[in-house]
């Protein structure tokens, strides 16, 4: 339509039919700004009790992982065999922060871990767990930490799993989790 017919046609249009017009076009965008607001609203309780769940699925797998510390002799074989064909990162920490054992990474390269929330509450006997940007692979993580004992030394050590955030599913699917001992 050339610019001449269009100017005709809108001259030609009744008063009432541009504020009919108008007014469509703000209820539509009302009604968007409603939807967004709403999902808003009605999701983030949904993603809290994921986060929740999976949260409580991690400390029962971190616990599993603790308890059978006790029977290891090589923390970095038990890591990966444990860890392997799924999304599970285990890794197991020192009392002192030092990386003992990890499932996806060589543990000389990683960063002493003493300092982490769910590490520290692990290392004085409670049950840890904090959302961060997972300094190794930068995502968004969820991590739960629990005391355990390494057989191999003996020493107290933390036991957490982690899980990408991104990648919560609802819990019938799998679980992804991965432990720090320490």
């Amino acid at each position: 339509m050339s610019g001449a017919r269009f100017r005709e046609k809108c001259a030609s249009e009744s008063p009432t039919k541009r504020w009919q017009k108008r007014f469509a076009l703000v209820y539509l965008i009302v009604a968007i700004v409603f939807a967004a607001c709403f999902a808003a609203f009605a999701l983030n309780p949904i993603n809290n009790k994921v986060v929740e769940r999976q949260s409580s699925n991690l400390t029962s797998t971190a616990q599993a992982e603790a308890n059978a510390l006790e029977y290891v002799d090589d923390a970095q074989e038990f890591t990966e065999e444990a860890a392997e064909g799924s999304d599970l990162r285990i890794t197991l920490i020192a009392q002192d922060g030092t990386v003992i054992a990890d499932s996806e990474v060589d543990p000389a390269t990683l960063e002493n871990h003493l300092g982490r929330e769910e590490v520290d509450s692990a290392l004085q006997g409670e049950n840890g767990e904090a959302q961060r940007m997972s300094s190794t692979d930068d995502t968004s993580r969820l991590y739960v930490a629990v005391p355990a004992t390494y057989q191999a030394n003996g020493r107290h050590c933390a036991s957490a799993s982690h899980l990408p955030l991104s990648r919560q599913q609802p819990m019938q699917h799998e679980i992804l989790p991965s432990s720090y001992v320490g």
